[in-house]
């Protein structure tokens, strides 16, 4: 891998993690379309690190009161929001494993993820900071349905968390927060899987890498922001709709 594709791979990975365009479908976009394989875990385990510090550094204070205050509940809501795609991987994992790369169901992830966001637009705005239990457990549930390539884990989590009534901030937060748990998890999977390869990369495309994926994902989560509280959000619909299409009407004419 050259250095510049690594500063493709990361910008791609900063920018998708966090925008509710799917990280997993524009890989398998890019891996389809131009060629950019990522078949090292070594870099993709870098990427997540990254992924991971931008979330840590944008919602530091958030992460800070929850310690300082001891906020059993709010931690217990992200814990119990864990388990359904927790339990979704473990059962499916087979299953999951063979449509990953698949692109045809990635095009139609990505037309699914845009009729979810398109369907937002018109979720009147709640009031609640935080969600409830029940709450905490149906955008637990949304999140499975990101276990197919194409469809956007922060997409469906944030549009869960408004469909229960949070408001933007709070939805955005939540899912950002519930993000740490599952990077945490695909992190440990792929050290595991490293077992100390360096994966051939030069340390310049590492660091390339690194650095732009943290510096665009941080970007990303604070556009989000700011797109919730302008009620923007949705308009990723219009991306995600003819992306998903085009892409299917490549495969189809190839």
């Amino acid at each position: 891998m050259t250095d510049f594709e690594a500063l493709v791979l990361g910008v791609i990975q900063g920018l998708t993690e966090f925008l509710p365009v799917s990280s997993k479908g524009h890989l398998v976009i890019g891996e389809t379309l131009l060629g950019l394989r990522l078949t090292s875990l070594t870099f993709e385990l870098l990427v997540h690190f990254a992924t991971l510090g931008a979330v840590l550094v944008v919602l530091r204070a958030r992460i800070w009161r929850v310690l300082r205050e001891r906020d059993v509940e709010y931690v217990g809501k992200l814990a119990l929001a864990c388990l359904p795609v927790g339990a979704a991987g473990f059962v499916f994992k087979d299953a999951i494993e063979r449509v990953f790369h698949d692109p045809a169901i990635t095009g139609f992830g990505l037309l699914f993820t845009g009729c979810v966001l398109f369907g937002i637009r018109f979720v009147p705005r709640g009031e609640r900071t935080a969600p409830t239990r029940g709450g905490a457990l149906v955008i637990g549930l949304a999140q499975t349905l990101a276990l197919f390539p194409g469809v956007s884990r922060s997409g469906m989590t944030i549009a869960a968390g408004l469909l229960v009534g949070l408001v933007g901030s709070g939805a955005a937060e939540f899912s950002f927060l519930l993000s740490l748990p599952v990077i945490l998890a695909a992190v440990a999977l792929q050290a595991v899987e490293i077992q100390g390869s360096t994966g051939g990369f030069t340390p310049s495309a590492m660091i390339i890498g690194f650095v732009s994926a943290f510096v665009v994902g941080v970007f990303a989560i604070r556009a989000v922001y700011r797109l919730l509280a302008h009620s923007r959000f949705g308009d990723f619909a219009f991306y995600c709709w003819p992306a998903g299409t085009l892409f299917l009407l490549y495969l189809a004419l190839r």
